[in-house]
């Protein structure tokens, strides 16, 4: 009994050691904001809250989207809704609690339509990548708290 709970807080410690505010720094990162084919580059005010909400909607990953991503598939998304692109200058390793191991070096967060109001407004899906994005897309079911809030941030800073 002992052993079991042991080796089960053992299992966070992956987790915790690969968040990804861990493996970057405040310069380590830039992020464009899209709306419709406006692209803008914006300086984050407060990087390490930041990264903990982008950490934290990367950990609650819990599903993948039956989807192959091109580039013209991300081209139609940044052409018709607003969101954000994340571009790291290193890999980010992060554990996954599906069991998967997620390494990129960028992503593409599309933020959810409020008009929407199905369970699919509740999830986000989330495009990660190297050079190129990756197939099949990331779904956190339960991000659409997170996403409204690095959407506010992102808002605040453009204004």
């Amino acid at each position: 009994m002992k052993k079991a709970f042991f080796m089960s807080l053992l299992s966070f410690i992956p987790l915790i050691n690969c968040t990804i505010a861990n493996q970057v720094d405040n310069k380590d990162f830039r992020v464009i904001y899209f709306d419709k084919n406006i692209q803008k580059s914006i300086k984050i005010n407060e990087p390490n809250h930041f990264l903990e909400l982008i950490n934290n909607l990367v950990l609650g990953i819990d599903d993948l989207y039956k989807l192959i991503v091109t580039n013209e598939t991300i081209q139609e998304i940044k052409n018709s809704n607003s969101g954000i692109e994340i571009f790291f200058s290193k890999e980010i390793s992060v554990n996954l609690e599906i069991g998967k191991t997620l390494k990129f070096k960028k992503i593409l967060v599309p933020f959810a339509n409020k008009s929407d109001n199905t369970e699919k407004a509740s999830s986000v899906v989330l495009y990660c990548g190297g050079k190129e994005y990756f197939t099949p897309p990331y779904v956190n079911s339960k991000g659409s708290l997170i996403s409204e809030e690095i959407k506010a941030i992102c808002i605040d800073i453009i204004k």
